[in-house]
């Protein structure tokens, strides 16, 4: 190493990249790698106290039972037809949107809005909406037609396929509206010049470009499927409609039943048929990234800005289904408890009553502040508000920290170290919940963490997926930076702090945002490793309303769960939402790439 301008040689004392590593590497050791492989274990056995080896017998069994049959049917399907629609809608309103989002930070914050409402909200909404007895079937009555089952039968998956499309088409428009944003203009015009039609350029020029962005976004796509189960779990409970029945459904009921080595081989066939889905898309963007930029150019020409126009009907008919949750939720919230249990009282307590009876409220017939005052008043909703700001605020303010030291780890890591650990991290991302229940309730019991709040701290602070991420952005900062710095004498902490954090502030509040509404609707770890129905969070305990509960306080209490994630969304800004990290993370890792994408 030269010695530095000031006389002095690095730093002393420089910490080594595999000290940032090891706070997440032991986690992820502990509450991933080391479960899954438990469960592996598991699967070739037939007891987990005599454990006598049987080979494949399990996973024989398991293929030949019906409901495990039609449970992998059903999930593949369902996620087939979510990310392919939502994949598709996303594509053509960023080509039909580009040129608003360049200069209307509103739209933008309008499609991110939908991941700010919480599972716990959402399922209360499509209850008084797609129920039996629901708003929309009383007014299919009024207007003469039959109304259907949503919620059952046939129309259930295609119910749950609309809720996920609603929820993350304006995630998936953003990041493929910023690869769009990247594509060479000089290619466009000469195209033009040629006398190519739009047809033509999206599909010989711009389809080119945007390859790895729409790779990766199937591939983000089919991770938040897995997760879509949280929805799905609240909306219908352990035995929803035949066609709506997935494997988490049959690994949570076997669980209950506490058939571990049933539930075992479940775990292992669900993490391959993660792994087949999602390995697919990385390994496509890994062999055919390019080097396509696929973020926004610094010197990028800047659109003059102006205003939302009236006329623009697209964007405000977006506007209005991305806010209406949000809207609803406090219309509802100010309406008096005698006018809410007039309307839908026979929704929860399943009156046999004409569907014509339920109508959509849009606005109070007297505004009243009464809901919250019940609300703020203390109560059980009040206490499960509280405990979801316990669960959530310590695991996020351990999360982010441990995530960007271990992507800086990973950033500085070289060699094949490196890429054994990043493959790691990939194959971690792939397993749902649902493969590691058995190994983490035996954890935290052995820990004897049960019904504690640290059954969901420690699990919760070590997701791969920020690591993964985040360290892409790191290796896409100028080489030049860290080699300044190190010439001046700064040790690698230094370099970690006042050299990199800066420069990545949009990656950071990405994964902020998102890393923090995963948190804030935790269903899993808190039904799993608590139990008792006095621990759960605000996210559980709206979604097991009584029938005899006030309706009032309980939209009161949801539109004060929507305030957290809302504001975090305000206060990052919806700009740094739209420059996502991840339309890029393909493993381009060749020489001389660091110096390029500069944010």
């Amino acid at each position: 190493m030269m010695k530095a301008r000031n006389g002095k040689g690095a730093a002393p004392g420089k910490l080594r990249p595999v000290f940032f590593l090891l706070p997440s590497l032991l986690g992820i050791l502990c509450f991933y790698l080391l479960p899954f492989l438990i469960i592996l274990v598991y699967s070739f056995f037939d007891d987990p106290i005599r454990r006598n080896y049987t080979g494949f017998v399990n996973y024989t069994a398991l293929l030949k039972n019906h409901a495990f049959s039609l449970a992998l049917k059903n999930t593949m399907l369902f996620l087939a037809g979510a990310v392919g629609s939502t994949l598709l809608i996303s594509l053509l309103l960023a080509l039909a949107l580009r040129r608003l989002l360049a200069r209307s930070g509103l739209i933008k914050a309008a499609l991110a809005l939908p991941l700010t409402v919480p599972a716990a909200t959402i399922v209360i909404l499509v209850t008084i909406l797609l129920d039996r007895y629901g708003a929309l079937n009383g007014l299919i009555c009024v207007i003469g037609l039959k109304p259907e089952n949503w919620l059952d039968g046939n129309w259930a998956r295609r119910s749950m396929i609309l809720l996920y499309l609603w929820k993350h088409s304006g995630l998936f428009t953003l990041l493929l509206t910023a690869a769009l944003e990247t594509i060479p203009k000089d290619e466009r015009e000469a195209a033009l010049l040629d006398g190519a039609g739009k047809a033509r350029i999206f599909l010989s020029i711009e389809l080119h470009h945007i390859a790895p962005a729409l790779l990766f976004t199937a591939l983000a796509g089919l991770f938040f499927g897995f997760r879509f189960f949280r929805e799905i779990g609240l909306l219908f409970g352990r035995y929803p409609a035949e066609g709506l029945y997935l494997v988490q459904h049959f690994m949570r009921n076997v669980f209950s039943l506490l058939d571990y080595q049933k539930l075992s081989a479940g775990a292992v066939l669900l993490f391959l048929l993660a792994a087949l889905g999602m390995g697919i898309p990385a390994l496509l963007i890994r062999r055919f990234g390019g080097d396509g930029n696929l973020l926004p150019q610094r010197d990028a020409p800047v659109r003059r800005k102006s205003r939302f126009r009236a006329g623009d009907l697209l964007p405000a008919l977006i506007l209005l289904i991305c806010a209406l949750p949000t809207l609803l939720t406090l219309i509802h919230a100010l309406a008096g408890e005698g006018e809410l249990r007039e309307r839908y009282a026979a929704i929860w307590d399943r009156r046999s009553l004409d569907p014509e009876s339920v109508r959509l409220l849009l606005w109070p017939e007297k505004l009243t502040l009464e809901s919250f005052r019940v609300f703020f008043s203390g109560g059980g909703l009040l206490r499960a508000y509280g405990r979801s700001l316990l669960y959530t605020l310590p695991a996020f303010a351990v999360q982010l920290p441990i995530s960007l030291c271990a992507a800086w780890g990973f950033a500085r890591l070289k060699g094949k170290l490196r890429n054994v650990l990043l493959l790691l991290y990939m194959i971690l991302l792939l397993l749902p919940w649902e493969v590691t229940l058995v190994p983490n309730f035996l954890i935290a019991r052995w820990l004897g963490l049960l019904e504690t709040p640290w059954a969901v701290w420690l699990p919760s602070a070590f997701s791969p997926l920020p690591v993964y991420l985040l360290s892409k952005y790191f290796q896409r900062l100028p080489l030049e930076l860290r080699e300044a710095a190190e010439l001046d004498g700064a040790g690698e902490w230094q370099i970690f702090t006042r050299i990199s954090l800066p420069n990545i502030r949009p990656a950071l509040g990405s994964m902020a945002f998102l890393g923090f509404i995963d948190l804030w609707n935790m269903v899993e770890l808190p039904r799993t490793l608590l139990r008792q129905e006095s621990l759960m969070p605000l996210s559980v305990t709206l979604a097991n309303i009584r029938a005899d509960a006030p309706l009032g306080p309980v939209f009161a209490a949801s539109l004060a769960y929507l305030a957290p994630p809302l504001g975090l969304l305000l206060l990052l800004g919806p700009k740094n939402l739209s420059d996502q990290t991840f339309i890029k993370s393909a493993d381009d890792d060749s020489p001389g790439r660091e110096s390029q994408n500069f944010p």
